[in-house]
């Protein structure tokens, strides 16, 4: 995205622009506004900085360990022109679980809409209740 609303009320506006986070109209109070930042850092060193590449062997990996070997041996056999059939289908379940973590949960409603499976104002006739 490279715009959108922060308000719905009185409308606030967003935009990166030239790596710049602007906003429009400015605020003469002070308000707090949040969003979500996304980095290319996949590992953290020692004192808990996020950085782009591993250094020294007291850095980690913020993916999970299980996910890492799998992607390393799916590149290797890959590289080694292995048959990458089964692994890459067991790298792509660990991803699939790991990005599933990664997410939230899906909203739920407070008033979501009655099921139609059975009987029910849907499929009930308007007249004619049993008379033939």
């Amino acid at each position: 995205m490279l715009s959108g609303y922060i308000a719905t009320g009185p409308r606030i506006r967003w935009r990166l622009i030239a790596n710049q986070f602007n906003i429009w109209p400015g605020n003469s109070t002070a308000e707090l506004l949040g969003y979500e930042y996304r980095s290319q850092g996949w590992a953290f060193n020692a004192a808990g900085a996020v950085m782009n590449n591993m250094t020294v062997d007291t850095d980690t990996c913020i993916y999970p360990d299980r996910l890492m070997v799998l992607s390393t041996k799916l590149k290797y056999f890959e590289a080694k022109g292995f048959d990458t059939t089964a692994i890459y289908r067991d790298n792509l379940k660990e991803l699939d679980t790991a990005s599933a973590q990664d997410t939230s949960s899906a909203n739920l409603s407070f008033a979501p809409r009655p099921s139609s499976i059975l009987i029910g104002y849907d499929n009930i006739p308007d007249s004619g209740y049993g008379n033939s």
